[in-house]
């Protein structure tokens, strides 16, 4: 779904072709796939003595996150490799990525903490109800794509790209806040804290983001200037 929307959507507002994209993405998602998979051995190197056992295990959450960390790098240096601009790929995947997850989150029936409010699903056969935490992280992944949409036309921007990250950010964050912790690291969950590092290195790009912006500023002001005084005798 979301590679269809950018084909026939957006790609004419970035510039960058579906199939070079597709490119980028299909290198991405497998670099996501192999740390994820691969992860537990990170956190128990005792899997590596019996492989069979290592592909059995679920990367979990912890394997998202490292699969992250895996898929970025790959993607920058695919950048770098075709010469793709940065921030017109990375709007590109997100209006790929954003619907999937929106769509992954749907499928994938994911229980918070118990609650009272009218759209708690109860598990079959149990008297309690439960925050539908994958409903919710649908919606945030949703509004999301919503933002970038509506702002579709400022593309490839920072602004733009920026804030459908910290919303991504925030409202997971928020969502976390109903899903019970396994755990905890100063009453928080690994999740948590990993947002929370993704939300200063979020402001750490915008800040040098801004301060590039403010650098090029004067240059891109002086050049007209230096035009009309060579036209002016």
């Amino acid at each position: 779904m979301g590679w269809a929307l950018y084909r026939w959507v957006y790609a004419r507002f970035l510039g960058i072709t579906p199939d070079a994209l597709g490119d980028l993405l299909i290198s991405t998602v497998l670099a996501y796939l192999l740390a994820w998979k691969l992860s537990p051995a990170l956190f128990d190197p005792g899997l590596l003595r019996t492989p069979a056992a290592l592909l059995m295990t679920s990367g979990g959450d912890r394997g998202g996150w490292v699969g992250g960390i895996a898929a970025a790098l790959v993607a920058w240096r695919q950048c770098r490799k075709h010469r793709l601009p940065l921030l017109a790929a990375l709007s590109a995947a997100l209006f790929v990525v954003l619907p999937a997850l929106a769509l992954a989150s749907l499928l994938v029936v994911r229980y918070g903490t118990p609650t009272t409010l009218p759209w708690g699903i109860a598990v079959e056969g149990g008297q309690l109800a439960y925050h539908p935490v994958h409903l919710y992280r649908a919606a945030v992944f949703g509004a999301a794509w919503l933002l970038l949409h509506s702002r579709r036309t400022h593309l490839p921007a920072w602004p733009p790209v920026r804030d459908a990250v910290l919303l991504v950010i925030a409202g997971w964050f928020a969502v976390s806040l109903v899903e019970p912790i396994v755990a905890p690291v100063f009453g928080l969950s690994r999740s948590q804290w990993t947002l929370l590092a993704a939300a200063l290195a979020l402001a750490a790009v915008d800040a040098w983001h801004g301060r590039k912006t403010r650098r090029q500023a004067p240059r891109q002001e002086q050049r007209p200037t230096a035009k009309q005084g060579e036209q002016a005798p």
